[in-house]
């Protein structure tokens, strides 16, 4: 009985310490974002221009794609969507007409 009630607590505990694994695996990679946002915005104001997203190499001609609301500047959560595991893997994009008709 207390090797059964042992190795439950094991098992409770490992899966906790890898649920925590896992959320710092994902809040790593959102810290790595907000790093390359604030990095990216050279006046500090919290937005990014068309003129700083140009400056980054990997980025430079994808201002529109980013900017998802239309209002000529990049904030954090354009950014991070934009920068989401599910766009890089290619999931479709979203036309300007589809997301107004959202």
């Amino acid at each position: 009985m207390l090797r059964t009630a042992t190795t439950a607590l094991l098992v409770i505990f490992s899966s906790v310490s890898f649920a925590g694994d896992m959320n710092k695996e994902k809040l790593s990679h959102v810290e790595k974002l907000q790093k390359d946002f604030k990095a990216m915005d050279q006046d500090g104001n919290g937005l990014l221009t068309r003129s700083e997203v140009d400056a980054n190499p990997k980025l430079v001609g994808t201002f529109i794609e980013i900017d998802l609301n239309d209002n000529n500047d990049v904030d954090m959560d354009e950014f991070v969507i934009y920068q989401s595991e599910a766009t890089a893997a290619g999931k479709p994009k979203i036309t300007r007409e589809q997301q107004k008709d959202m």
